[in-house]
């Protein structure tokens, strides 16, 4: 597959963060009841590791995994991707073997859903075999958009973690990971 990155990533990383995101101000208010957030944002900086689908400002909705490939499948031709620019580790694009943090870059869409999948599945292989480090080319949480930013998936790196009781399970929790859509039709759902 090939991932091309955008020379102009930056604006685009800076109008999402501003169509989709919460702003600090907006956060505080939206979570001043949740004592566990607030004691952990002092400052902006701390707003700042939020990962950006934690600041959601509109309603996404939660296909399951499977669904969310089936959407990105139907998307045509190349869709944008990028990395979560608030994460340290772990949130990394690989463009022709190098790790990229602050990117934007395309792909094509069924070849990125094929990808995606691939990788979600392998890094499970390796957790249940006590693998720490799998060489993946997408990071853990990954943004997928149309250029208009109509439709959108985010794959991030969470799972259900309820259904993880034995490492005999690992496997299971594949289809557990948490993914957002947005722009969607409802009758594909």
């Amino acid at each position: 597959m090939i991932i091309t990155e955008i020379k102009n990533g930056i604006e685009i990383q800076k109008a999402f963060i501003k169509k989709f995101t919460l702003t600090y101000d907006q956060f505080k208010a939206k979570y001043k009841d949740r004592p566990m957030v607030i004691n952990h944002l002092k400052t902006e900086s701390d707003y700042d590791r939020y990962h950006l689908w934690d600041k959601l400002n509109c309603s996404f909705a939660q296909p399951v995994f499977g669904k969310a490939l089936e959407f990105l499948r139907k998307m045509p031709g190349d869709v944008l991707i990028m990395p979560d620019p608030s994460k340290s580790n772990g949130s990394y694009l690989t463009i022709n073997g190098t790790e990229r943090k602050n990117c934007v870059a395309y792909a094509d869409a069924s070849e990125l859903a094929d990808l995606i999948e691939y990788e979600w599945l392998e890094i499970w292989k390796a957790w249940s075999q006590d693998i720490p480090d799998f060489n993946s080319v997408l990071p853990e949480d990954l943004y997928v958009f149309d250029a208009n930013m109509e439709h959108v998936l985010i794959f991030t790196h969470e799972y259900d973690f309820w259904k993880l009781e034995s490492t005999e399970e690992f496997l299971n929790c594949v289809e557990t990971r948490w993914c957002f859509s947005y722009g969607f039709p409802n009758e594909w759902f």
